[in-house]
């Protein structure tokens, strides 16, 4: 097996001409993903929270390290009273990024409006 794959890989380097090795699939995805959050936006300031939801789904399925895409999903839960999901969402979204104030900000009103005044209290801090 790894005979087989180190075969492909001196394959690729020696016989892929190297303008054929380069990053389309990558802004090809973030193409797609910058079109994907802008309808999900959209969706959400609709106040159309489940279309923004599913749309979030697929930005994070393109680019699972989107803060801005676990935060707007986590807020688009909070409105539509999904509280432990959106919890969900914004501590992904703070193990990204700890100093995202939005993430805290609506986590710590997830965790209150779902009962959990100790953990509320501790994101108010």
């Amino acid at each position: 097996m790894i005979k087989k794959s180190v075969f492909i890989l001196v394959f690729c380097i020696l016989i892929i001409p190297p303008s054929q090795c380069s990053n389309d699939v990558t802004v090809q995805d973030d193409t797609q993903f910058t079109a994907v959050i802008s309808e999900a936006n959209t969706y959400f300031e609709e106040e159309e929270y489940n279309q923004a939801i599913d749309k979030y789904n697929i930005a994070l399925d393109i680019d699972n390290g989107s803060v801005e895409a676990y935060v707007n999903r986590g807020k688009a839960y909070f409105y539509i009273n999904d509280f432990v999901r959106a919890v969900e969402d914004f501590s992904e979204a703070l193990l990204l990024d700890p100093s995202n104030a939005e993430a805290v900000r609506y986590r710590g009103w997830s965790n209150y409006s779902n009962g959990a005044i100790d953990r509320a209290l501790s994101d108010f801090e």
